[in-house]
């Protein structure tokens, strides 16, 4: 199940999508090419925001995700530790402070989740890797989360030149009105993908960080709600680790999807109000697959997650 954050621009990246599949209307060839352009120049700006608030939804979650379910500090990722230590500036140590504050560490993560919140809108004006990079090392003590863009036929160092590249157009076309050369449908729909798969990419390498740190990821908390609704018991966040080693990441992603789970809950306290259901041909359209698809995929995963109820 992805996270709030990638729900949020999966959901708003459709109207890049919409802008650059609308075929304008004109007296004369010249004058549709010039229509044509200006889409795909609105549509790049917009992709480029789109990012942006990614990039910050994301940290702001991730940051709330520690606040609730580290146990500890000691289960803190050990460059944010070292980082808070710092600006408290108690100790020589920069990590006994953590040991003598007993709770204080929630009180000074939560200090900065408001600090983050209230700066969002400076610190990444300019989303280019670097400062992406910057914002997740500083506020969640993740660094070069760019090292995670590399796919098949994509190197880490490419990728990274492409998103720069979107956003230096980006400025371009906002700040001077035009950009050097002419935004083709094709250049646009590029930086779509493009961006589509970092953001995949960055999640991912989040989720493995807080994972590894309070032995929760960011979707686990709605998974546990298909769990219940689907069997009908109660699930540990344990044995629900468990049950997701039996699903593909498709299968997670669907199933919660069918499901409605659409806000994060407690573990111990899961709503028993249903979010709205995204119907098949809606998520089909979000994943970029068929109707078919997403249902046999939906089916697979239910089986896995009752084949898990049977076994326990």
């Amino acid at each position: 199940m992805p996270s709030r954050a990638r729900r949020s621009f999966d959901e708003l990246s459709h109207d890049v999508e919409k802008l650059m599949s609308y075929d304008p209307v004109g007296p004369g060839g010249g004058k549709r090419i010039e229509k044509t352009e200006v889409l795909n120049k609105s549509a790049i700006v917009l992709l480029t925001a789109f990012w942006e608030a990614y990039c910050e939804d994301l940290a702001v979650e991730a940051v709330s995700h520690l606040v609730e379910f580290a146990e500890s500090a000691e289960e803190l990722p050990q460059r944010l530790r070292e980082r808070v230590a710092r600006e408290l500036r108690k100790e020589r140590d920069e990590l006994s402070v953590w040991r003598l504050a007993d709770d204080g560490w929630r009180r000074m993560l939560r200090v900065r989740l408001r600090e983050l919140q209230k700066k969002r809108n400076l610190l990444m004006n300019t989303p280019k890797s670097s400062n992406v990079d910057y914002i997740f090392d500083n506020y969640l003590g993740v660094p070069h989360v760019s090292e995670a863009w590399h796919w098949q036929g994509m190197t880490q160092e490419s990728a990274c030149k492409k998103l720069d590249r979107m956003v230096t157009l980006r400025g371009d076309i906002a700040h001077r009105g035009s950009a050097a050369k002419p935004v083709s449908r094709a250049v646009a729909r590029g930086h779509l993908k493009h961006v589509r798969r970092i953001v995949g990419k960055t999640g991912g390498a989040v989720n493995s960080v807080l994972r590894d740190s309070t032995g929760v990821g960011l979707w686990e908390p709605m998974l546990v709600r298909v769990m219940e609704r689907v069997t009908g018991d109660i699930f540990t966040a344990a044995e629900v680790n468990r049950a997701l080693d039996t699903l593909t990441t498709s299968q997670r992603e669907v199933i919660s999807l069918r499901f409605g789970l659409h806000t994060r809950s407690s573990i111990t306290h899961p709503s028993d109000k249903p979010e709205q259901l995204m119907k098949l041909d809606e998520i089909a359209s979000m994943l970029g697959v068929t109707s078919k698809r997403i249902r046999q995929i939906e089916s697979a995963a239910l089986r896995k997650l009752r084949a898990f109820q049977t076994d326990q």
